[in-house]
């Protein structure tokens, strides 16, 4: 019995070992918000539609007021694709967008 447990312990410490190494990630960065007309303060997280990555930003825009921007996943072509003015269309988003029947809400 206490080479079983031994055995299961090791099997357990060993699976574990594995299960930490295979998890491990690396990140790479792909834009750096200047805090201007490309905005700044992303709050949420990104929408995905092929290639092409979706987000907001809580401040900066054109009117300060926060905007949404796209950005391919190999991190080229940055696009601010709406600024919010603080009028009827909002300001300073927490949330992110959806991607519903080809629109983004």
């Amino acid at each position: 019995m206490k080479t079983y447990i031994k055995t299961l312990s090791l099997l357990s410490v060993a699976g574990i070992f594995l299960a930490i190494s295979a998890g491990a990630q690396t990140f790479t960065k792909l834009y750096g918000f200047t805090g201007a007309n490309d905005g700044h303060d992303p709050f949420c997280g990104l929408t995905v539609s092929g290639n092409i990555l979706y987000g907001t930003c809580y401040n900066g825009g054109t009117n300060g007021n926060g905007c949404v921007f796209k950005i391919n996943s190999d991190g080229t072509g940055f696009k601010n694709i709406n600024s919010f003015t603080g009028s009827h269309d909002g300001a300073n988003p927490y949330g992110g967008v959806v991607l519903a029947g080809g629109c983004l809400f």
